[in-house]
């Protein structure tokens, strides 16, 4: 096995997302168990967590094993019955220690009470015109839950990152700009020729580049649950849950995706499958957006269309989920997920030493 295969020309691209999670992780230990060093790779939500794990076990030079302890420790802390129901009434009473806990009775009816007074006013306004209905209805708070990461844990993240031998990016999302932000280490900044405070990208008018900071680590994983007061910036995965462009470095990029490209099973029939289908096809649109642009470049190459030397094929190689979980699903991790997920990233690991790294296929897929 020469050296160039195991830190080779490669990249990994990993989508996070609530409860599939395991996906990314298993993928990862197949990384450590393979030897697989990325010259880049990014990530959103739930993988700015795993990949932190991921380097640190890098680092000390551990295997897959490593990551594999790691899962188990999260599902013992997190979700110690047998029962779903059981666990899920601990995580209403107590929430997920050390990550998040739901609001108490007395936040939720500050919080009440608050838009009861704007619905009031807005009302009070409108006189004959008003739409008590949906009035009524903006009573109910946006939050939900109270993050529970401390300061220390979004640091000790941004030191890893920033001090990673390889490029590391992940994204936040603003809406009232209605831009990406995207942070990155000083390699990743170095690879991309791009400079921390630039503005826009020519080929992404809508996106910003951005240092890591303690900060930024936290627009990373603020999920819309926690609320949008004094916020200004959260969890990129709702915009863009996977991140090819900027791991379009490499020939190949390796793709763990927590949702599948299509739909695995019988339609929905219920309204909470149906919204499970609605997050999964908004998801997969944003990153079939990316994918199309790459297969786009690969085939005009391919037919000498494109002859600019600066572009070349660019292969992907997808690990994507393959059960179909329900949308109560993304409450709860899943062993079985992180296990299938490393099987099946270790045999792309080995397909691609056996190719030596030299990709043939110049589309995508």
């Amino acid at each position: 096995m020469t050296t160039q295969t195991e830190t080779g020309d490669f990249s990994f691209a990993l989508g996070g997302l609530a409860g599939n999670n395991a996906q990314g992780a298993g993928f990862l230990a197949a990384a450590l168990d393979a030897k697989m060093t990325p010259r880049l790779l990014s990530c959103t939500s739930g993988q700015i967590f795993w990949t932190y794990l991921y380097l640190t076990a890098l680092k000390q030079g551990r295997d897959g094993d490593e990551l594999e302890q790691k899962i188990d420790d999260y599902l013992a802390q997190t979700e110690p019955f047998s029962s779903r129901d059981a666990n899920l009434w601990r995580m209403a009473l107590i929430g997920k220690p050390g990550m998040m806990r739901l609001v108490t009775p007395p936040e939720w009816a500050l919080n009440m009470w608050k838009n009861g007074a704007a619905a009031a006013r807005k009302m009070l306004l409108a006189g004959p015109k008003g739409f008590a209905l949906e009035t009524v209805s903006e009573i109910w708070p946006d939050q939900v839950a109270i993050c529970q990461f401390s300061e220390t844990f979004f640091q000790d993240i941004a030191d890893a990152f920033n001090g990673a031998e390889i490029a590391i990016a992940f994204n936040a999302y603003n809406p009232k700009q209605g831009r990406e932000i995207v942070h990155m280490n000083e390699r990743a900044f170095k690879l991309h020729k791009k400079s921390p405070g630039q503005d826009y990208d020519p080929f992404r008018s809508r996106t910003s580049y951005a240092e890591i900071t303690k900060d930024s680590v936290r627009d990373g994983l603020w999920i819309y649950q926690y609320g949008f007061a004094g916020r200004e910036a959260f969890d990129g995965c709702y915009f863009r849950q996977t991140m090819l462009s900027e791991a379009a470095l490499t020939p190949t990029i390796f793709v763990s995706r927590p949702i599948n490209h299509k739909w695995i099973g019988k339609l929905p029939e219920t309204y909470i499958d149906c919204e499970d289908l609605k997050t999964e096809v908004f998801m997969n649109g944003a990153y079939q957006g990316e994918r199309d642009k790459i297969e786009l470049i690969n085939k005009l190459i391919e037919q000498n269309l494109l002859k600019n030397s600066k572009y070349k094929p660019i292969f992907l190689e997808e690990v994507e989920i393959e059960v179909q979980r329900g949308y109560f699903d993304y409450v709860f991790e899943d062993k079985s997920v992180f296990v299938k997920a490393r099987a099946e990233a270790a045999k792309k690991f080995r397909d691609y030493k056996a190719r030596e790294g030299a990709p043939q296929a110049s589309a995508a897929g």
